[in-house]
């Protein structure tokens, strides 16, 4: 079993020309490739539970830029209790993010589904971020040795 990165925007290309036969893909990848014809599995248990997002920087970064790291970590928050409160704007303001940034005009229908197969938190589970780092290492992800 061979792990290959891909950018989700052109996964589906590698799926079609078979340079990948599966993929684990962020939200709201999956449902544009359900809408497209390949089967995504979404009942994968505790799976659906990784993180999909985690901040990592180095400690020196971190001990000179603690303030700015702070209020980045503050404003997520505004940004998860956004979303959870005013969802049909966060879908809007996600359509146009990524027709602007990832060059994929996708519809709402697709964006709301997707919604309904994310959980918007910050809490880590540190057992799921671990089982992460295991399968990367594994899979001889990391070029070098990563602890938390």
């Amino acid at each position: 079993l061979d792990f290959v990165p891909v950018n989700p925007a052109e996964l589906e290309t590698a799926l079609h020309i078979n340079a990948v036969e599966a993929a684990l893909v962020a939200e709201p990848w999956g449902t544009v490739l359900e809408s497209k014809g390949y089967k995504v599995i979404d009942d994968l248990g505790s799976i659906n539970d990784f993180p999909t997002t985690i901040l990592v920087v180095r400690k020196e970064f971190y001990d000179s830029h603690k303030q700015q790291i702070d209020q980045f970590l503050k404003e997520e928050q505004t940004t998860l209790d956004f979303i959870k409160s005013n969802p049909d704007k966060a879908l809007l303001d996600i359509q146009q993010h990524l027709k602007t940034n990832a060059k994929k005009e996708l519809k709402i229908d697709f964006l709301k589904k997707s919604f309904n197969r994310v959980k918007f938190k910050n809490e880590l589970d540190r057992n799921k971020l671990q089982e992460l780092v295991d399968i990367a290492r594994e899979v001889k992800y990391f070029r070098h040795e990563v602890s938390f």
